[in-house]
């Protein structure tokens, strides 16, 4: 039948570890929550590149209302 394995990286190297059979449920939790913080980190760097955008916006505007007299 199916036998539960994990893909690693590890140094650089892709490997397939078993599973073991007590592991499957908690490995299958850890996977879970990690697929989860990878969409979160996602969104995260998305709004980071909104966030870097409008302050770009904000600099030039910044730089080209300065007074030019000083």
């Amino acid at each position: 039948g199916p036998y539960p394995a994990l893909s690693v990286n590890k140094n650089g190297r892709q490997k397939i570890v078993m599973i073991k059979k007590p592991d499957i449920a908690i490995t299958l939790k850890a996977a879970k929550r990690y697929s989860y913080f990878q969409k979160r980190l996602a969104q995260i760097r998305k709004i980071n590149k909104d966030i870097d955008a409008i302050l770009e916006q904000i600099k030039e505007l910044t730089i080209n209302s300065y007074p030019s007299a000083l």
